[in-house]
C-alpha cells in the first residue's frame, strides 16, 4: 500500500468514527461542547499521526554511517 493510500485509508476511518460519535452524542445541554471536543480531537490526533507517518517516510535529516566510537578497531574519526 502506498503512502498517499494509508493517509487517506486512515482519514476515512478517523471520519466515520468521528461521524458517528457526533451522531451519538447525548441530547442534553452539553451536547456542542461534547460534539465539538469530539470533532477537535480527531481532527488533531489524525493531523498529528499523518504528520508524524510522513516525517518518519521522509526524513529531513538523512543518518550518516560511518565512524562509530563504540566499535572495536574502528578507524579513527575525521574532522570535516
Amino acid at each position: 500500500m502506498s503512502t498517499i493510500n494509508i493517509i487517506f485509508v486512515t482519514f476515512a476511518l478517523v471520519a466515520f468514527l468521528t461521524v458517528g460519535l457526533y451522531l451519538a452524542a447525548p441530547k442534553n445541554q452539553d451536547q456542542v461542547v461534547f460534539r465539538t471536543a469530539i470533532v477537535l480531537t480527531a481532527i488533531c490526533c489524525w493531523t498529528m499521526y499523518a504528520i508524524t507517518y510522513i516525517a518518519q517516510l521522509h526524513p529531513l535529516i538523512v543518518p550518516e554511517h560511518g565512524w562509530d566510537p563504540y566499535v572495536k578497531d574502528a578507524p579513527a574519526h575525521e574532522n570535516h
